[in-house]
């Protein structure tokens, strides 16, 4: 197994501090910012199959809201198990709602550019660039984990693949929430509302479970080439039926009755919600909520249950 080399981002300096949950490891490294640790001699870019690693990069909340970029040069060297995880740290994470927890505020046209094998886990993700297409760029074998993305021009976007987004919220962004073109790729229990668009995908297979887009101005669901174990997913418009082959699709849900307080955009269900415990089963998986719990079976159509 490769080992775990942690890399904190902080204001202060947490070089030989414990990692909550990190087993007895300490941080081998702290950096104002990421494009400092990614630059860095030591800590940036290398081969961490040649060194059997897997490198591990925590985001404090004392340097929230940080204005910077996460970008991957080529010099990586990775597989699926000897990969990059950029993440909050256990204690800076949010609590599944708006405005908590560590904030990456990019300033650049992409707000964060993933190479393979990189995975992002709770993170609120933002821009304040007002013109092109800025993104979170996925690559091949990315994968996004409860995650907060808005104020992008594309929430996520790849043309290889395959990129997994679990338990995520992707809202507010100009004109697609997810943008899949090309490659293998899935999107499970996720929420996708008030986009210009909601999820499209071309020329590639997306599987999409347990979902719901909602309030997306020109449409919700847009798939060319669903994946055939797409499952129980949820619509405000006619769209969810026709992404979810097995069964389970709900369409023409109304925002202000499935979620917690959908207008303040806490996106857990509401405890009514048509969408609790009507979602597909993947206990298998092991997956987790937006909140970091695991997921109560049976499923919800969505990132989470009623609080």
């Amino acid at each position: 197994m490769a080992t775990p080399v942690y890399v904190a981002i902080s204001a202060a300096n947490r070089t030989g501090d414990l990692v909550a949950g990190g087993e007895g490891a300490t941080y081998a490294a702290t950096f104002a910012t990421f494009t400092a640790a990614f630059e860095d001699a030591t800590y940036g870019a290398r081969d961490l199959v040649a060194l059997d690693e897997q490198a591990i990069y925590e985001m404090f909340l004392d340097v929230s809201p940080l204005n910077d970029a996460v970008s991957f040069s080529a010099d990586w060297v990775t597989t699926a198990s000897q990969g990059i995880i950029v993440r909050a740290e256990a204690n800076s994470k949010h609590n599944g709602t708006r405005f908590t927890g560590a904030h990456l505020e990019s300033t650049s046209p992409t707000a964060i550019a993933l190479s393979s094998n990189v995975e992002v886990e709770d993170l609120r993700i933002s821009s304040t660039y007002e013109y092109g297409n800025n993104t979170v760029r996925g690559a091949a074998n990315s994968k996004l984990r409860r995650c907060f993305i808005t104020s992008l021009d594309r929430g996520f976007y790849t043309t290889t693949g395959p990129s997994d987004i679990i338990s995520c919220v992707i809202y507010g962004c100009r004109s697609y929430g997810v943008f899949f073109s090309n490659g293998v790729s899935s999107i499970i229990n996720s929420v996708i509302v008030g986009n210009g668009n909601g999820l499209k995908s071309q020329y590639g297979i997306t599987t999409v479970i347990n979902c719901v887009a909602i309030d997306n101005t020109t449409y919700d669901f847009s798939v060319d080439n669903i994946g055939s174990g797409s499952a129980n997913n949820a619509s405000s418009d006619a769209s969810a039926t026709a992404v979810s082959p097995v069964g389970g699709g709900k369409d023409n849900i109304i925002p202000a009755n499935a979620f917690a307080d959908y207008l303040g955009e806490d996106y857990h269900l509401a405890a009514g919600s048509t969408l609790h415990q009507a979602g597909y089963d993947l206990s298998a998986q092991g997956l987790t909520d937006i909140d970091g719990a695991p997921f109560q079976v049976p499923f919800p159509i969505g990132c989470d249950e009623p609080s």
